[in-house]
């Protein structure tokens, strides 16, 4: 093997090394993103839980108060409580709706993440093979006397 094919092969390597290590970097940071989307929806779930149970909570105070006021719960009572209730149950939804929300872009980054590590991988496969044809067309033309460059670009285009 002379030195330019000994180039050609680390340079190749070179190439293929890049990409798999970008591969690895994107795929341990879409992990992270994983993890962090787990996170987001496991929060957003229990923020949604605490405003139930203060919604509840509330619901309860309003009673006691329009009890010991001498109010039955019918009537404006009742729909006091149910206004509460419904609204409770709106900001229950918009918490939820809203670490989806969060969780979803998270898992988005995660997966274009990981597009890109794979993208990168492959580039550097490509890149690793476009090397070592130029390589060895440069090297073709070189023993026939050619040393410009242009001449391997001739041979990839089928006219050397």
């Amino acid at each position: 093997m002379g030195p330019t094919a000994a180039l050609i092969a680390v340079s190749a390597a070179g190439s293929i090394m890049s990409g798999m290590m970008q591969k690895g970097q994107a795929d341990q940071q879409a992990r992270a993103l994983d993890q962090q989307a787990r996170i987001a929806m496991a929060e957003g779930e229990r923020d949604a839980q605490n405003k139930a149970i203060s919604v509840r909570e509330f619901q309860a105070e309003q009673s006691v108060l329009y009890a010991k006021s001498g109010f039955t719960l019918e009537g404006t009572p009742a729909y006091s409580l149910e206004r509460t209730r419904r609204q409770g149950q709106e900001e229950v939804d918009s918490i939820l709706s809203s670490s989806y929300a969060k969780s979803n872009l998270i898992k988005t980054q995660a997966a274009q993440t990981r597009t890109a590590g794979r993208n990168a991988m492959i580039g550097g496969f490509i890149k690793a093979g476009t090397s070592a044809a130029t390589g060895a067309m440069g090297a073709k033309g070189a023993s026939l006397g050619n040393t410009d460059a242009s001449y391997a670009l001739s041979i990839a285009n089928g006219l050397g």
